[in-house]
């Protein structure tokens, strides 16, 4: 390799790693990126966007808990710092739906203590028509949190029917692991994909939104 290509090369990998989501696989070092697309700000402040989350970090023989809550110690405190990023947000327009597990329970109570949160079975298989049935809890000008699992997550396909993620969302890095999507009318329920977020990746040192 000559000089000016390993410059090229060095200058390619120092550039930030983007952190909007573009048409086509969502990469794990995207939801590993800081900072909040001017878009999905917009988007909420309209009340237009799906959030999906996956639980936050579970009890397990590797991650044994105390109490019957369904999440570690760990789970807990990442549940807090989504917390944290939704308050940021503003949750006055926002729905909460969840899985009906205890670890979904307690995330999404974790989440907006205060809110009213819903369940239903109808669509915890995450079947192809998830996007769909996602439709029918939303109400318009209100986003919507879903509270839901790694395999929902994965099951995700983009515009192509190809698979959105092209990593496990249920690998033990991705607890909390969390998908920004565009529901608006005009997007006819095609969600455009806005972001992705780890927990830990919402919020500077002071509490402000990146």
């Amino acid at each position: 390799m000559n000089l000016a290509r390993t410059i090229q090369t060095l200058l390619v990998l120092a550039l930030p790693t983007a952190v909007s989501l573009q048409s086509g696989h969502v990469r794990a070092l995207d939801c590993h990126a800081s900072g909040t697309p001017v878009a999905l700000s917009s988007a909420w402040q309209q009340g237009n966007v799906l959030l999906l989350v996956r639980h936050t970090e579970k009890c397990s023989r590797s991650h044994p808990c105390e109490a019957d809550f369904g999440l570690t110690v760990a789970g807990f405190e990442q549940a807090g710092q989504l917390h944290r990023a939704l308050r940021a947000l503003g949750t006055e327009n926002t729905d909460f739906l969840f899985s009906p597990t205890m670890r979904t329970w307690s995330t999404a109570w974790m989440l907006a203590p205060m809110a009213g949160h819903r369940t239903d079975d109808a669509w915890r298989d995450c079947d192809i028509d998830f996007f769909n049935t996602l439709e029918s809890f939303r109400s318009p000008g209100r986003n919507l949190v879903v509270v839901t699992h790694s395999h929902c997550l994965n099951a995700l396909k983009d515009r192509n029917d190809m698979p959105l993620l092209d990593f496990n969302a249920g690998d033990d890095e991705f607890f909390g692991l969390t998908l920004a999507f565009n529901a608006s009318e005009d997007s006819g329920f095609d969600p455009e994909p806005l972001a992705c977020r780890l927990p830990g990746s919402w919020l500077n040192s002071t509490g402000d939104l990146l």
